[in-house]
């Protein structure tokens, strides 16, 4: 009797046993484990001897591409593998950061074209994918255009400045300027990505250049603005008389002594027909549109807003320390301060935000 409940006993243990073998055991690395994994996994710079005032920039690439296997979505919504879409390799640099400030890389708006600064003792090579362009003196930011087909940048050799279009250099120029500001950049490309448009000077006088067609002022601001739909351009321009006007599609607006360009108050209706911006004559604030002036105002207008649709607009402005609302030329009420009107889609409804006597 004590064998069989013996045999029983030491059947059952071996069950459980053998159960608990084909049971998967997970373990979580804590995130302070992740991190040194991670860290591990970089590249490191290589180890170079203290550079000398004479030593120029290098910059190593290897010729040796990874496979990797991070998944993309197809267009049904299904989950693939990256090799579906032949974008499987990545681009390993190496460089010794005490001899070179910074590697500059600039992926497409699609995520699927990268390019970037090669230093090397001829000079700056550009590399878009398996081309490279140069060499250079100098390179400013890499521009991708909106439909990721097209790359520019402005390339200095000696003493000239010229913008390269897709490897191709462009006319050369004492200089091509760039404000340094948020609200404009040295080379514009059309939302279809098809124009493109900067600010050069030639005989030390500014001129715009779209689409390869040069148009001289005494004064040229930022920025030159493509409408949505790529037809239409529109820059400000200044006379001798430091008069502001617009130029629109090669026609001169009215002068002002300002025009504000730099507070998102210069922009297109989203039907590309209508346009509106701040200005100012004297003591007077207007708001310009295809329709004429608003009555004067003796303050900015602020958050100038289209309609879905582009038939309405709405923007605030201040007056004896009260902001005003107005919405197509009439003002709905005064307040202390507010947020920028929205318009419902379907251009019907208008809100904001604002606060008054206190609440």
């Amino acid at each position: 009797m004590n064998k069989i409940v013996i045999s029983l006993l030491l059947g059952f243990i071996c069950f459980i046993a053998a159960c608990s073998s084909n049971q998967t055991e997970v373990e979580v690395a804590p995130a302070e484990t992740i991190a040194q994994m991670l860290t591990q996994e970089r590249v490191q710079p290589t180890t170079t001897t203290e550079p000398t005032a004479t030593i120029k920039p290098t910059l190593e690439i290897t010729d040796t591409p990874e496979k990797t296997d991070v998944p993309t979505e197809s267009p049904d919504g299904e989950t693939e593998g990256a090799a579906g879409h032949g974008a499987a390799e990545i681009l390993v640099l190496q460089y010794n950061p005490n001899e070179t400030n910074y590697i500059y890389m600039e992926t497409s708006p699609d995520g699927y074209r990268l390019a970037y600064q090669k230093f090397t003792n001829q000079g700056i090579y550009i590399v878009l994918e398996v081309e490279e362009y140069g060499p250079y003196d100098e390179v400013s930011m890499l521009h991708f255009s909106p439909d990721s087909q097209h790359l520019a940048y402005v390339a200095t050799s000696g003493s000239e400045q010229f913008v390269v279009l897709d490897g191709v250099e462009q006319t050369h120029y004492k200089e091509i300027l760039n404000c340094g500001c948020s609200w404009g950049q040295d080379i514009e490309f059309s939302p279809d990505g098809n124009r493109m448009a900067y600010i050069a000077t030639k005989d030390q006088k500014p001129i715009a250049v779209i689409d390869g067609e040069e148009f001289e002022y005494d004064g040229i601001e930022f920025p030159i603005l493509f409408s949505p739909d790529s037809k239409r351009v529109v820059y400000v321009a200044r006379n001798l008389n430091d008069e502001a006007y617009i130029i629109m599609d090669g026609i001169e607006g009215p002068k002002y002594d300002y025009i504000d360009t730099a507070n998102d108050n210069f922009l297109f209706s989203p039907d590309s027909n209508r346009f509106a911006y701040s200005a100012a004559k004297g003591n007077d604030w207007f708001v310009v549109t295809d329709a004429g002036q608003s009555q004067p105002m003796e303050g900015m207008a602020f958050d100038v807003v289209f309609s879905p649709d582009s038939q309405h607009i709405a923007y605030d402005f201040e007056i004896n320390g009260q902001k005003v609302m107005v919405l197509d030329g009439d003002g709905l009420e005064s307040y202390e301060w507010g947020i920028v009107p929205v318009f419902s889609p379907d251009s019907q409804r208008f809100a904001y935000k604002v606060n008054k006597d206190g609440e």
